[in-house]
């Protein structure tokens, strides 16, 4: 009996061994299996001719998602293992809906509407403009009449009115008018106040040690973290103008400060004359999710940067 059970106990161990170690591989796959990107672009001068490929893919082509701009139209298309969704199906999907409402929803509304329409036009329809026209009648009787009513207590109010009320009326308005500007500037004056305080108060929370020492932590976490996800391939040679050459420029001054990060891997040439994109564009790399779980752990057990995020939940204005 007792070897029986420790069979069964063998056998429920062997399983839940099998389990655990079946979650532990997916977790390493997905961790440290990468992303794959490859983003390509090809322009002959205008915008209709340009041509953009993005294909990303993971675990031996296993999921793959392709998204394809030409035309001045997308196209995408994504596959998980032998299933498949793109652009043609939606748009399939589309024309059935289409037909669908044609063929079942349109013959019953057709139908509601005639149903609707005989019992309006039906036996029923001389009572009901009888009824009309003496509802119309009634109303035009009353309009005249409320009219002459509303003329006469109009003239028994103005015969009435004192010109003492008119006096009053004008003070209040005038002593209400002192009351607004003082008590804007008493409002204006409590705000200013307030928002020396929140100057102050929030200077206090930035320039802490602590707080300070948290942003350094979170910006050398981040720099790391763009680091590992930069492109391992970046080409381009582009001809860029646009119709305003200060947008041009502006370009050209973004350009200038990535370009120590790039070098000669990329190059960009303004025309400063016409508007035109022409040349080609090769981005390519991967992404790795234990990238961001190094971030989280390194973030989770600083000392300083779990002060901060509490000291920001409680943060009030």
């Amino acid at each position: 009996m007792l070897h029986i059970i420790l069979l069964i106990l063998k056998i429920i161990g062997i399983i839940l061994a099998v389990i655990l170690g079946i979650l532990v591989l997916l977790l390493l796959i997905v961790l440290f299996v990468p992303i794959r990107y490859k983003l390509t672009g090809d322009c002959k001068g205008t915008l209709d001719s340009l041509d953009g490929r993005l294909k990303v893919t993971w675990f031996l082509h296993l999921v793959t998602a392709n998204v394809i701009y030409r035309n001045r139209t997308f196209e995408w298309e994504v596959r998980v293992a032998w299933k498949k969704w793109n652009a043609a199906s939606g748009e399939a999907s589309v024309d059935e809906a289409r037909e669908l409402v044609k063929e079942k929803v349109a013959p019953e509304v057709e139908e509601v509407a005639e149903e609707t329409t005989q019992e309006i036009e039906g036996p029923a329809d001389k009572p009901v403009k009888e009824i009309a026209e003496e509802i119309k009648q009634e109303a035009v009787h009353f309009k005249a009449d409320s009219k002459e009513i509303a003329k006469e207590i109009g003239e028994e109010v103005r015969e009435e009115k004192k010109v003492s009320e008119k006096v009053k009326a004008i003070w209040d308005r005038i002593k209400e008018f002192f009351q607004n500007i003082k008590y804007t500037i008493s409002k204006i004056y409590d705000k200013i106040k307030v928002l020396m305080k929140k100057k102050d108060y929030i200077m206090d929370f930035l320039t802490d040690e602590v707080h300070q020492a948290a942003f350094r932590i979170a910006k050398r976490e981040l720099i790391r973290l763009l680091r590992y996800l930069r492109p391992k391939k970046f080409q381009a040679d582009l001809l860029v103008g646009f119709e305003d050459p200060y947008n041009t420029g502006c370009l050209l001054a973004g350009y200038s400060m990535v370009y120590p990060f790039i070098g000669k891997q990329a190059v960009l040439t303004p025309d400063f004359e016409k508007k035109v994109l022409e040349g080609t564009l090769l981005v390519k790399g991967c992404i790795k999710m234990v990238y961001f779980v190094i971030l989280g752990w390194n973030l989770l057990w600083s000392r300083e940067v779990r002060k901060t995020y509490k000291d920001i939940r409680g943060f009030k204005l």
